[in-house]
């Protein structure tokens, strides 16, 4: 519902424009300050900055009701029974694959050189490479109680 203005209206709104002109240095914006000395300006204030947007004025509002308890509030209107199916669920887009999830062959082969190196134990396993080296590698606390030289890399 809009209300129209009345000459009282338009008379308070053109006071709170020239209160708003004749003091420049406040600020009529929400927070502290807007409203003048001990709330001096406040209606003037509320009147110049939220007139145009007032959509609520005074008066109650209650949503009107149905009359059924088990009646559900229809007041956006009644819903577009050929437009809405039945709930969706979530659609994708991807394409169908033909075989099953667990028939696919995700194997993917290595590169020759790396094959023959990863699955050669001499490249996984110390021991197995070399008979001084110690599974896990060099220890490093015994390096600070080593006496001699540092140990030298293992030849290739």
């Amino acid at each position: 519902m809009v209300h129209q203005f009345d000459n009282e209206a338009i008379k308070r709104h053109r006071d709170a424009t020239q209160l708003a002109l004749q003091t420049p240095v406040v600020n009529y914006r929400d927070g502290f300050g807007c409203i003048g000395p001990q709330g001096k300006h406040v209606d003037k204030d509320s009147f110049l900055k939220y007139n145009s947007l007032l959509t609520h004025h005074g008066s109650k509002t209650s949503l009107p009701h149905s009359g059924f308890l088990t009646v559900p509030y229809m007041g956006s209107g009644c819903r577009a029974v050929s437009k809405e199916p039945r709930l969706d669920f979530e659609y994708t887009y991807a394409p169908k694959s033909a075989t099953p999830s667990g028939a696919r062959n995700r194997f993917i082969p290595l590169v020759g050189c790396l094959a023959n190196e990863i699955q050669n134990p001499e490249h996984i396993i110390p021991e197995d490479n070399h008979d001084a080296w110690p599974r896990g590698g060099f220890p490093s606390r015994g390096c600070k109680n080593l006496r001699g030289p540092f140990p030298k890399p293992l030849p290739q």
